[in-house]
């Protein structure tokens, strides 16, 4: 629909993104670490967080447990449409259209916060409807989502290049789920006492 607009509506040439050589290396490199450093803390804090609830056991929740015990098909299948349909489409949509154009209307900072609001409010449907996420946890995944969506705006911003962005967020959406899809099989409970 982007694209159409772009080309019919407005007459503009080209793409509405910014595909660019330029730096476009150091963006997938900076993407990869990004990614890998926002999920590997995360899984941290998690893990810390479920000892400390008393859910289950210590390094039940490392990246490579959870990969055991995962159907091979289902884990190809999440791999292809994480890292090759959602992360781009989304960072089309919201980095490279949403807030290239705010910010021809708003200064660079209300272009973020436009963008990244919208980037977490686009995740409300599928959390409600599909995720069924009560209330608590809704508010609580919001801010991670608004915060994600300013993460990889500031990004494009520094870059003017989406590459950055899209392996960032294809990444990171490929670690979280394998992570929850993983975590239905893998979880130890607490060993009674």
């Amino acid at each position: 629909p982007i694209i159409i607009y772009w080309r019919y509506v407005r007459k503009e040439p080209g793409l509405p993104f910014n595909f660019t050589r330029k730096r476009m290396l150091t963006g997938i490199m900076v993407g990869i670490l990004g990614a890998v450093l926002w999920r590997v803390l995360e899984m941290l804090v998690y893990d810390a967080l479920g000892v400390m609830a008393g859910g289950y056991n210590p390094g039940t929740l490392t990246f490579y447990t959870l990969l055991e015990n995962m159907d091979v098909t289902l884990f190809v299948v999440m791999t292809f449409t994480q890292l090759f349909i959602v992360g781009p489409v989304e960072e089309m949509q919201f980095r490279g259209f949403t807030q290239d154009q705010a910010s021809r209307a708003l200064s660079n900072p209300m272009a973020l916060a436009f963008a990244s609001i919208l980037f977490g409010a686009s995740h409300i449907p599928i959390a409600v409807t599909i995720y069924k996420m009560p209330m608590e946890q809704l508010i609580a995944a919001e801010v991670g989502w608004i915060t994600a969506g300013a993460v990889f705006g500031a990004l494009y911003m520094w870059s003017r290049n989406l590459w950055a962005c899209i392996v960032m967020h294809g990444m990171g959406n490929w670690q979280l789920s394998v992570f929850f899809i993983g975590s239905q099989y893998s979880l130890e409970p607490v060993d009674s006492m």
